[in-house]
């Protein structure tokens, strides 16, 4: 006779199975908990997000600035953007030019500019965070960066000196 499965069961004794399989998902309960407090409950990593997030921003509208130029210019990296844009892919079109327009090669300069120096700035960002940095520390590390590399962009853009140069190492000197 089959047990009704709608009676209650007896517990089943415990075996070595079901210790490890506790044993293992309290560790995991353990480690999110961990990852909690290091990052979710974190005021450092709220900080580098927030400051992430505006850098990230900031680099994709200098790409859209670059292409923004280029339009502005008529230079045409491709011959399928030249067709597009023009009706021909010759590159006898006069608005081709093998020798780039100084207005587009200042663009790609921000944005290269952009490469060099936020990148090392999420990791060395990420690093102080793991490490457990004081908040206002990471305050003023974090936003002073930011602040400078957005003006660094804008007055690059104007083609702006020394002030181009303050806010570039304005955001050095604070990595």
């Amino acid at each position: 006779v089959q047990p009704n499965s709608t009676q209650p069961q007896p517990p089943q004794p415990h075996n070595q199975a079901s210790l490890a399989t506790n044993a293992e998902q309290r560790k995991s309960i353990f480690k999110m908990d961990m990852v909690q407090a290091l990052f979710l409950e974190s005021e450092p990593f709220r900080w580098l997000v927030r400051c992430t997030l505006v850098l990230v921003a900031k680099v994709l509208l200098s790409n859209v600035y670059v292409g923004i130029t280029k339009l502005r210019h008529q230079v045409y990296t491709s011959p399928e953007d030249r067709r597009l844009f023009t009706g021909t892919a010759s590159a006898a079109d006069s608005r081709f030019s093998p020798v780039p327009h100084p207005a587009v090669e200042r663009a790609y300069a921000v944005l290269r500019n952009d490469q060099e120096n936020i990148y090392p700035f999420f990791i060395v960002a990420l690093l102080y965070v793991l490490c457990g940095g004081g908040t206002w520390y990471c305050k003023v590390y974090m936003v002073t960066f930011t602040v400078s590399r957005c003006l660094h962009t804008l007055a690059y853009m104007a083609g702006v000196q020394p002030w181009r140069g303050i806010f570039f190492f304005g955001g050095l000197i604070v990595t």
